[in-house]
């Protein structure tokens, strides 16, 4: 984003190159605070939820605790943070499937449906026909290069392992009002297809056994928007000033 801007700067005369070079510096601040490097920041109501899919006027977070150690024996390391949460929001009805699609950016398994937000975010679901719907068998999140706070790994829930019994087991709580509490989630009895969302509520999943008919998860931090959209404001700053430095030399040149 930067040397695109730069490149625009020296075509632009005087007040206007100076508009230039002060737009592309706020954008570049805000580059880096919404990209990379920024310190996992701690959920204790929907307000402190960073990433956001869809619109509408009811609200619910998707919360993914993962194992915070990965690996085995002297291969075995610490992984930060315990718990991450998203937001979505929706009109109407709204069900677990339609949040967790939104959001993932990579879906494997079929039949596909669109890919969603965070490329980060990937999802490995079965289908069992339209009354079951989806399940999920694993989920990856893909942290490296978040910065401090985030270990640098790709964190996974599930696949199913034979030996604990243990598999991405989906839990909620419904009418949170949309605050972090520390009450337990309730083990879903269903899919994510048919699982409804109620506004204010908390939809997760955890590596269990399924045994805990409740299960108290770790307050989340809030997932990091990738900054592809700042690039994108970025460039239309740019090009816009660029647009208005050609009229003035149009304009200039009539005179």
């Amino acid at each position: 984003m930067i040397r695109s801007a730069r490149g625009l700067v020296g075509t632009v005369p005087g007040a206007r190159r100076r508009a230039v070079v002060g737009a592309v510096v706020l954008l570049a601040a805000m580059f880096v605070a919404a990209g990379a490097g920024a310190a996992p920041a701690t959920v204790a109501d929907f307000s402190d939820i960073r990433f956001w899919t869809g619109s509408g006027t009811h609200a619910a977070a998707l919360l993914l605790q993962f194992p915070t150690v990965v690996g085995t024996g002297t291969a075995a390391q610490t992984a930060e943070p315990a718990a991450i949460a998203w937001g979505y929001r929706w009109n109407g009805a709204a069900s677990f499937e339609s949040m967790l699609f939104a959001l993932a950016g990579g879906i494997v398994g079929g039949p596909r449906p669109v890919a969603g937000a965070d490329p980060r975010l990937v999802v490995d679901v079965s289908y069992y026909g339209p009354e079951w719907g989806y399940f999920v068998n694993e989920i990856a999140y893909d942290q490296v290069g978040l910065g401090p706070g985030w270990s640098p790994l790709e964190r996974h829930i599930g696949p199913y392992d034979p030996d604990t019994g243990e598999y991405p087991a989906q839990y909620q709580l419904d009418g949170a009002g949309g605050q972090w509490s520390g009450a337990p989630l309730d083990l879903s009895m269903s899919g994510i297809s048919t699982t409804p969302l109620v506004p204010g509520g908390w939809y997760g999943f955890v590596q269990a056994d399924g045994s805990a008919g409740t299960l108290s998860f770790t307050q989340p931090v809030a997932a990091v928007p990738e900054p592809s959209a700042l690039v994108l404001l970025g460039g239309g700053v740019a090009a816009w000033w660029w647009a208005a430095g050609r009229r003035g030399r149009r304009r200039g040149q009539r005179g």
